[in-house]
């Protein structure tokens, strides 16, 4: 197939002093391009080009003939600047095609010469020829539920995808003569591998030859839709490549890869396990206060939320805590409905909560729905019937009226107190390093009180002394003080709580602690978790490392690093009730959070 031989014929024009713009020649310079065979098309549409369709920069093999004057054996087409009038003025550029039915868009000629093009310019019967444009082409991803964009963002599996085009191609696509070729959508897998089909949750589609009839195209078939069901069993977890390639007409072969134009940009989708996590905002909670959890989850889906291992509570006085009625998002549920939710096999919610007081409306079980961020915050409250103690409260995915997703659960523990009442530390099986996060009050402030019902299996309990380096007895008329640590034995197979009663006189200064260089065995300050380097910023550059201890797996725990990244990150969290080993450079103060 031979181009077509075509003449570029331009006007040189000068720019005078007054801003006039004049021709320097009634001539128009007249040149010849000659063309090489048009490079091998992936495949054609709309190859018959009538006047005023539309023609993209890369197009080949196009047949013009009926957008040129017919009677002419080498019609000539001619591009204005824009505001000319192609019935009298002078073109900007002329062209001269010898075969009009092998036509090639070429960016040597029309790169910056977009636009309308005219034939039988500067003559009463001017008419256009065809309109030329660079083409414009990308692609977004969005939560075919949520209808959010998560372009370049995260999913999780089992979500449903819907994929668009966002692209100047419809006029393409909206030319005679049709044809199968059209934009191919491409995801690559974390492994590499490319795949031109996709699953939707019932059968797979193929995302090729897609022919957008709009600027925003829905693949495949112009409705918002899921194209791609994120199915565990099939997508891996990882990070996808998405793109969209037009090589309609050789536009692709003939240009190369023109990210935004032949190729879109790359899109990403992060795609992770589905999950659930649920944290307090308050820790403890003071009888008849009220509180929140936070549920964060999959954007705009269901959870069931309630009170676990209460079902032995009373449900008139001594109960637990309640939620709180009238929530956005979140949905009472009556009695007969927890009765039949499944959260466990042959477990119902109904057998792990108390039963609902009025005998309809159970006021220890919700369903909440998280918002497109992926969260909701749920409000419980207490009051004089409440009882004392820890609370377990569970957050799992709801699937329907009879069922929950046994795998995609959490849970956190609220500990209800009386005023004045710190929290009841847990002291696991075997040694357990601890503090008190506050002043505690006096006639409850030393360790015979606290640990007194301990069995310490003849384990004595132990402080570190930073100044001689050495283990001191911890005794019975012991002070405990906030910012100290104290090593302490359980025998027992299980774990045993102790309570501790803050001071509530606001009359003292919050207490300080002297670390000396080296090893100090530092106690964390505060009822609410800090990192690390909040934690220690009274001995900024002067500590170097914090090591707490795991109880329950009796071991040390990976070491935060001042300055550290990663899983050695200062940013990491450190904890209530718990204690630190933390070596000093030299010495220095620190105080205490609260």
């Amino acid at each position: 197939m031979n181009r077509s031989h075509i003449k570029d014929n331009y006007s040189e024009v000068k720019r005078l002093k007054n801003g006039k713009i004049i021709l320097k020649s009634a001539l128009l310079l007249i040149f010849a391009l000659f063309l090489m065979t048009s490079p091998v098309m992936a495949g054609s549409y709309g190859t018959t080009i009538h006047s005023g369709d539309t023609v993209f920069i890369g197009e080949a093999g196009l047949d013009i003939s009926n957008a040129t004057a017919w009677w002419q054996p080498k019609p000539t087409i001619a591009w204005y600047t824009a505001g000319a009038n192609p019935a009298t003025d002078a073109p900007s550029s002329i062209i001269t095609i010898s075969d009009r039915t092998d036509f090639y868009v070429s960016p040597d000629i029309f790169t910056g010469k977009t636009g309308a093009w005219y034939f039988n310019p500067g003559t009463a019967t001017v008419n256009v020829s065809f309109y030329v444009e660079e083409a414009s082409l990308s692609v977004s991803l969005f939560n075919a539920n949520t209808k959010k964009d998560i372009s370049n963002l995260k999913a999780v599996t089992d979500d449903n995808i819907a994929i668009r085009i966002d692209s100047n191609l419809e006029a393409l696509f909206s030319r005679r003569g049709g044809g199968y070729s059209g934009i191919n959508v491409l995801v690559e897998t974390p492994e590499g591998a490319t795949l031109n089909a996709l699953y939707n949750g019932s059968w797979t589609n193929s995302i090729t030859s897609i022919q957008p009839a709009n600027t925003l195209f829905w693949i495949p078939n112009g409705n918002m839709e899921t194209i791609w069901k994120l199915d565990p069993d099939m997508y891996k977890t990882g990070t996808y490549k998405v793109y969209a390639q037009c090589n309609v007409n050789g536009m692709k072969d003939n240009l190369g890869v023109v990210t935004g134009v032949t190729q879109s940009e790359i899109t990403t989708l992060t795609v992770e396990e589905d999950y659930v996590a649920i944290t307090a905002t308050k820790e403890p909670v003071i009888k008849e206060d009220d509180f929140t959890v936070t549920i964060a989850g999959a954007p705009k889906t269901l959870y069931t939320v309630w009170l676990s291992g209460t079902n032995g509570y009373s449900n008139t006085t001594d109960c637990p805590p309640k939620f709180l009625q009238n929530q956005d998002d979140v949905y009472s549920l009556n009695q007969a409905t927890v009765d039949t939710t499944y959260y466990m096999n042959g477990t119902t919610v109904g057998q792990d909560i108390p039963y609902a007081a009025d005998g309809t409306i159970n006021e220890w079980a919700v369903v909440a729905k998280t918002g497109s961020d992926g969260t909701i915050t749920v409000g419980l409250t207490t009051d004089s019937n409440t009882k004392t103690g820890k609370y377990t409260v569970r957050a799992e995915k709801w699937l329907s009226y009879t069922e929950l997703d046994y795998d995609i659960y959490d849970t956190v523990d609220i500990k209800v107190t009386e005023e004045g009442e710190g929290p009841t530390i847990s002291l696991n099986p075997g040694w357990n390093f601890i503090s008190t996060p506050k002043r505690l009050e006096n006639g409850n402030n030393t360790a015979g009180k606290i640990f007194g019902d301990i069995d310490s299996g003849g384990h004595s309990a132990l402080m570190y002394n930073a100044s001689s380096k050495k283990w001191d007895t911890v005794k019975a008329d012991t002070e405990v003080k906030p910012l100290e640590g104290i090593w302490i034995y359980n025998n027992d197979a299980n774990s045993a709580e102790v309570s501790m009663k803050y001071d509530s006189n606001p009359l003292q200064t919050p207490p300080s602690e002297d670390l000396q260089s080296g090893w100090n065995a530092v106690g964390f300050s505060s009822l609410t978790p800090a990192t690390a380097k909040d934690t220690l910023v009274d001995v900024s550059g002067k500590w170097t490392k914090a090591i707490g201890w795991d109880s329950e797996e009796q071991m040390y725990e990976t070491a935060i690093i001042s300055g550290g990244s990663g899983i050695y990150s200062d940013t990491r969290d450190m904890n209530p009730a718990k204690a630190y080993w933390v070596w000093m450079k030299e010495e220095g103060t620190i105080a205490a959070l609260s």
